[in-house]
């Protein structure tokens, strides 16, 4: 790429993305900017050539090589009691003023070097109006190692009060068999998001929660059972079923026979006894045929919204 056309794509890279909206499960609509194709370009080089030398905790369960919902479920799976916290606007919390930061303390890894004018286009190219976005493929992996702090910090709160920690993007999930200990952490949680203001965090107080396995427990989109086993949740398992049903009448459309197709994938590999019963109430050769479904169809389902907690 020429020197000229990537300084002109850098100056204009705030105005390089498309702006549309989703809604989310939950109520309300997800603001996607989806950075053009020249700009997406770097944003990927970015990401194998400089942010892959960041350094990641072990305890953020997304984004990262071997990460599933299933496992950041499973850490949780023995216990008894559970705190769940999310953020307000998880991905534009982080700034530029956290990117170059960022950038700047991994210059001495990089095999090529970076003077101060190529740090700053690295945070322009990698920001929106100064901030991450939903859409943009470097935001999950500068997420990642800006939070590394964050993690460290509630890992070793954890460890205090005998507790477990995993963060999947803006999900926080601390577990324990402690009965009153997941109180007193979240008043530690809070009095650190107070001194810490890079990035600034909020707590979304209405998806802040504490459960017991004496009720149903969500985490990342899986429910955890009283017995600590890991389920799809009724709520999947009859949405899958009644997709199958019309699938087997021939009355899915074809979005929705890829949506299916993903989704059985995704059970397959949180709870694949529940794929076995399918297979033997509609028979193999009906599944065969969903998984041999043309490669057009696969494509399709491979740009589609997150579907029970994991983002495809």
């Amino acid at each position: 790429m020429p020197v000229h056309q990537l300084l002109q794509i850098v100056h204009t890279a705030d105005h390089r993305y498309k702006t549309y909206q989703l809604p989310k499960r939950s109520g309300g609509v997800r603001v996607i900017h989806h950075p053009a194709r020249e700009l997406k370009f770097l944003q990927r080089w970015l990401v194998s050539n400089v942010f892959r030398h960041a350094e990641i905790h072990p305890a953020a369960s997304a984004y990262r090589s071997g990460a599933s919902v299933l496992k950041n479920a499973t850490a949780h799976s023995g216990s008894r009691f559970f705190l769940k916290i999310d953020f307000v606007d998880f991905f534009p919390s982080i700034r530029i003023s956290d990117v170059i930061p960022l950038v700047q303390k991994l210059r001495p890894r990089l095999p090529f070097e970076l003077d101060a004018a190529d740090v700053s286009f690295v945070g322009k190219i990698a920001t929106r109006h100064g901030r991450l976005t939903i859409g943009a493929p470097c935001s999950p992996v500068i997420s990642n190692a800006v939070m590394y702090l964050f993690d460290q910090e509630m890992s070793s709160l954890a460890v205090r009060f005998d507790c477990r920690y995993t963060r999947y993007a803006d999900d926080i999930a601390f577990s324990t068999s402690r009965p009153s200990a997941l109180q007193n952490l979240l008043a530690e949680v809070r009095a650190y998001l107070e001194q810490v203001t890079a990035p600034s965090l909020r707590i979304n107080e209405k998806k802040l929660s504490f459960n017991s396995k004496k009720r149903r427990v969500i985490i990342t989109g899986l429910t955890v059972n009283s017995q600590g086993k890991i389920s799809l949740g009724r709520r999947s398992k009859r949405k899958i079923k009644s997709l199958l049903y019309q699938y087997s009448l021939g009355n899915l459309d074809p979005r929705n026979t890829s949506y299916l197709l993903g989704y059985l994938s995704y059970a397959n590999g949180v709870e694949p006894d529940f794929v076995r019963s399918l297979e033997r109430k509609y028979g193999e050769k009906l599944l065969a045929q969903l998984r041999d479904a043309p490669t057009i169809t696969r494509k399709v389902y491979s740009l589609a919204a997150p579907i029970g907690g994991l983002t495809i």
